[in-house]
């Protein structure tokens, strides 16, 4: 795309465009090193941006959410590079967004974050009584990664108010099993005096079950060192072996599950093993397990040959037979 090549683009303007390709699933490749590359790159991304404007009609208007958000995301990279379009599909090309600004606020130590607000996550959160806020937080999945995110922005926001809710807090807490400081230590040093099995890993007592089925979701999906069943049942025994603390429920309903997932890979692995050879894997096997033909029986020091023996040597050219 010729005026793409004209767009001029620096090394921070192209990262920025690279950034948001990656972010929203525009370019599946890494962040390029060399400048050219990230440049190239993001002349990639905007092609792709503008072709699905244009030709796919990927317009923040549009009917569909998923297709609205996607070109949300369009405009948001348009934006850093300069690229307009107008209602006829027709490009332009201006000079790319001032980035500087957003430097000078980054050197000055600046919160590019608003400050949290729970009204932007539960509606009217700060006007409700304690037994509403408690109820709306109860709305919440602490196996989601973004409502546990949310739960522990609550956490803090109340900590920080003049009157915190001690039962909004002991609520929370209890949700994302949050030990309190004081009895995490006196349970280290009780688990220290014990005879016990070794944690599975450094500082595992003093984990949440959501910390633990994270890092053990983490490992399973590691190519390098991908998470064993070993480790799971270690996991498993420790974790139902525990005294105090007690043993947590949901960590152990998870690795249970984990094991579960183990023994159907290994049995869909068999299977594949077990199925039956066609083709030309057949009759090899076949082949391999055909029994040898016997030797020729001696009588009175008279060959004596079967019929299968007969036809087996005219086949092979081994025996004649003169009229």
């Amino acid at each position: 795309m010729p005026q793409l090549e004209e767009l001029k683009l620096d090394e921070a303007h192209a990262e920025a465009i690279v950034e948001l390709g990656i972010k929203y699933g525009a370019y599946s490749e890494e962040m390029p090193k060399a400048k050219k590359a990230k440049v190239e790159a993001a002349q990639e991304i905007l092609a792709f941006c503008v072709d699905a404007w244009v030709n796919d009609g990927v317009t923040p208007d549009d009917k569909d959410d998923d297709v609205a958000e996607s070109g949300r995301q369009i405009v948001e990279i348009f934006e850093i590079a300069g690229v307009e379009i107008d209602d006829d599909g027709n490009v332009e090309y201006g000079e790319p967004a001032d980035l500087e600004s957003e430097d000078e606020d980054d050197d000055n130590g600046d919160d590019d974050e608003a400050p949290f607000d729970p009204d932007d996550f539960i509606e009217g959160y700060t006007e409700m009584s304690v037994s509403a806020k408690v109820k709306a937080i109860k709305e919440l999945d602490p196996d989601d990664d973004e409502d546990v995110a949310t739960l522990e922005a609550l956490m803090d926001w109340e900590n920080e108010q003049d009157k915190p809710s001690a039962r909004v807090l002991n609520y929370i807490e209890e949700t994302l099993e949050v030990e309190d400081e004081s009895e995490a230590e006196a349970e280290e040093e009780e688990a220290e005096d014990e005879d016990e099995g070794e944690e599975p890993w450094e500082g595992y007592d003093s984990l949440s079950a959501v910390q633990i089925k994270k890092i053990l979701s983490d490992q399973l999906e590691d190519e390098e060192a991908p998470l064993t069943a070993e480790q799971v049942e270690y996991v498993l025994d420790y974790e139902k072996g525990r005294e105090k603390p007690p043993p947590r429920k949901r960590v152990i309903e998870f690795c249970e599950e984990l094991l579960k997932q183990f023994e159907e890979g290994e049995a869909e692995a068999e299977s594949e093993e077990e199925k039956p050879k066609k083709g030309l894997a057949a009759t090899r096997a076949k082949r391999g397990r055909a029994k040898k033909t016997e030797e020729p029986a001696v009588s009175n020091g008279v060959i004596v040959l079967t019929r299968e023996q007969i036809l087996a040597a005219l086949a092979d050219g081994s025996v004649e037979i003169e009229v």
